[in-house]
């Protein structure tokens, strides 16, 4: 079995410290956890996020996600709707 080298990128949100990850999705995931983290408290979690546009260049993008807390007893999200906006940095 081989093992393969997975490549990371920099991204980078206004408002939040780089991270590294595999694709702009991932990063745009982690960045929209850390604002629900934010606004929800340690319950706060990102449900959903859809790339909505980039750039020609593959620099920018710009993300749709949903987050929130869990509402109690359901399978449900209460939360709303934020726009994420990750660069590519290295």
């Amino acid at each position: 079995m081989t093992q393969q080298m997975i490549q990371l990128a920099t991204f980078s949100a206004d408002g939040f410290r780089d991270v590294q990850a595999e694709s702009a999705r991932d990063a745009a995931e982690i960045f929209a956890t850390r604002q629900a983290r934010r606004d929800y408290g340690r319950n706060g979690h990102c449900r959903t996020i859809r790339l909505d546009s980039w750039t020609e260049s593959r620099k920018s993008y710009t993300f749709q996600g949903f987050i929130g807390r869990p509402v109690r007893g359901e399978n449900a999200t209460s939360g709303r709707n934020v726009w994420v906006y990750v660069r590519r940095v290295a």
